[in-house]
């Protein structure tokens, strides 16, 4: 069963919640038992999720129900394995500092939401006015630079090494798998 299949059938609810029921982590890929229910609880579908050449994932500890479901295949989850890694450098101080770092940590979240935090130690290299702002890949760091140098901060990227896979990003309620391929098959 393909992704746009178990689409077809979830979205024959309009209203539905997503829940991970059990995981099994296997040698060669990860096995995702996952129930689909519409929010009156009715005419719940089940499936089965393998997932093949796992590089990250996080599963939400809490299991809160959502209705994320879908696949991205250039999220900004994905840069770290997919994009140029790069150094960002700064020279200069805002005169604003305080709504600098918001206007950052504004930027960070928009892209990865709570999965992944911001580094906070980037605040001090921004408080003593030099020296190397963040490592990560060239789209993220291209797009913090635009933001230093609107509040006049000289920015300077150095690209390290070129990171070159297929990977997709499955988000599974308020989960996400990062993996080369999916397979779906119906429980019910």
């Amino acid at each position: 069963m393909n992704l746009q299949e178990v689409r077809k059938l979830i979205e024959s609810s309009p209203d539905y919640d997503v829940r991970i029921l059990k995981t099994e982590f296997l040698p060669e890929l990860l096995k995702i038992e996952f129930s689909v229910d519409n929010i009156d609880n009715s005419d719940a579908k089940k499936f089965e999720l393998k997932v093949y050449g796992i590089v990250n994932y996080h599963i939400t500890e809490n299991y809160d129900e959502s209705s994320q479901f879908y696949i991205e295949e250039d999220h900004p989850l994905l840069w770290q394995y997919t994009d140029t890694q790069c150094e960002l450098y700064v020279t200069g101080s805002a005169d604003s500092f305080k709504e600098l770092f918001f206007d950052l940590l504004s930027i960070h979240f928009s892209l990865f939401e709570s999965y992944i935090p911001f580094n906070p130690a980037s605040a001090i290299v921004l408080e003593k006015g030099f020296g190397l702002f963040q490592r990560g890949s060239k789209k993220l760091l291209k797009i913090y630079a635009e933001k230093l140098q609107s509040y006049g901060i000289q920015t300077s990227i150095v690209e390290n090494y070129t990171k070159e896979s297929k990977l997709a990003v499955l988000f599974l309620g308020n989960s996400y798998f990062i993996a080369e391929s999916f397979d779906f098959k119906s429980l019910n």
